[in-house]
């Protein structure tokens, strides 16, 4: 094999084409933002190196400019890249810019001369690698013959006459096969071009029948998800509102009970005067124990609220992107529910500490007449 020949098959490029096939098997589409974009895109980078992988396989390697490949090598690298960099963060802009770069690639192509039919290009090679062969022989003889027939000029030059004659068939042969060739190779180009558009339409429409499916089982699967939530709140909902009803219930009858028994107390002391005695007392923790309840209201209210904020922003994250900004505001409502709902409980258990100060103080005192009734006026 000639050096002309070893030059071009043995060029670096051939290894940059395995390392850029090798990197598109096992791109990975999922989570993509445009998969139909990074799938057209993505194609039009195999169908490149396709066709410059059969340009340089038809192609008979003499008749290859070295400048040509180093060219699409020196523009295949940017294009490994930007490959390298869509699988690393699913970015479709850098297989726009990989296409971009195949726009050199296609004009150095044309550098290349254009192959025909792959199956007459082996027969053509081996055509012309032979005839080259046959030619080199030719001319060896010619000059075999040349020297060993100085002396006998005559007969020579009719050997060299039926040579020419030779030559000449041989050319014409040579042209009748590749007029020939180009007349195939137009026809099966004009077939592989029709048969790639059907592939490529059969393509756009299984794509785009995956994706209505990926569609379609998203809205089912947010419908279920919404519906389970929103039965969830519900029940959270009505949950609430029966603990809240219980809980003032059972403070209602624990109120009457101890109104009640204080009653009875007072008619089994008879002493009506006690109540005007310690009223002062009394009044200060009953507002204590009113202003307890109201704020104990507001932390519950103000957890239920959290709560609920919690599950409305659990919902909308199910079918939104998630965004610092939404999440900074977020935190800020969830805190002031938080920060409310503790002031609250330390206002209650401040009015709490207050009432029973109170309650002890209005105990004392109604104890001291109780104690003094049974005694002697001189001695109360």
């Amino acid at each position: 094999m000639s050096q002309w020949t070893d030059r071009i098959n043995q060029h670096p490029v051939h290894g940059v084409i395995r390392t850029l096939e090798s990197l598109l098997i096992d791109v990975d589409l999922s989570g993509v933002g445009q998969p139909d974009k990074a799938i057209a895109d993505i194609e039009r980078i195999r169908q490149v190196l396709n066709l410059i992988k059969s340009r340089l396989e038809l192609t008979d390697p003499n008749l290859v400019p070295f400048q040509a490949l180093k060219n699409i090598q020196n523009s295949l690298h940017p294009i490994i890249n930007e490959v390298s960099a869509f699988k690393a963060n699913k970015n479709v802009a850098h297989l726009t810019n990989a296409n971009n770069h195949l726009e050199n690639i296609l004009t150095y192509l044309n550098d290349i001369p254009s192959p025909t039919n792959a199956v007459d290009i082996e027969s053509v090679k081996d055509a012309v690698s032979s005839l080259r062969r046959s030619v080199g022989q030719y001319l060896r003889n010619i000059d075999d013959e040349v020297t060993s027939l100085n002396e006998t000029f005559n007969e020579g030059k009719t050997s060299l006459n039926s040579l020419s004659f030779q030559i000449e068939s041989l050319k014409q042969r040579t042209d009748t096969i590749v007029s020939n060739f180009q007349q195939q190779f137009s026809t099966t180009e004009e077939n592989r071009r029709t048969e790639f558009q059907k592939a490529q339409a059969d393509t756009k429409k299984a794509a785009a029948e995956l994706i209505d499916d990926i569609k379609t089982d998203w809205n089912e699967l947010l419908e279920e998800k919404g519906a389970a939530l929103q039965s969830f709140l519900t029940e959270a909902k009505t949950s609430l509102e029966q603990i809240k009803n219980e809980a003032i219930s059972t403070t209602d009858a624990f109120i009457r009970i101890i109104q009640d028994r204080k009653k009875k107390a007072e008619d089994l002391v008879g002493i009506i005067t006690d109540t005007g005695m310690v009223g002062g007392y009394q009044r200060v923790a009953n507002d204590a124990k009113a202003s307890a309840r109201k704020w104990r209201l507001i932390a519950v209210s103000s957890l239920a609220g959290l709560v609920i904020f919690a599950l409305v922003v659990f919902y909308e994250s199910l079918s939104q992107v998630i965004r610092w900004d939404q999440i900074a505001t977020r935190i800020f409502v969830a805190t002031s529910f938080g920060v409310l709902a503790t002031y609250a409980a330390l206002q209650a258990d401040k009015r709490e500490r207050t009432e029973r100060k109170n309650r002890k103080v209005e105990l004392e005192l109604a104890s001291i007449l109780p104690y003094l009734h049974d005694l002697p006026l001189e001695q109360q």
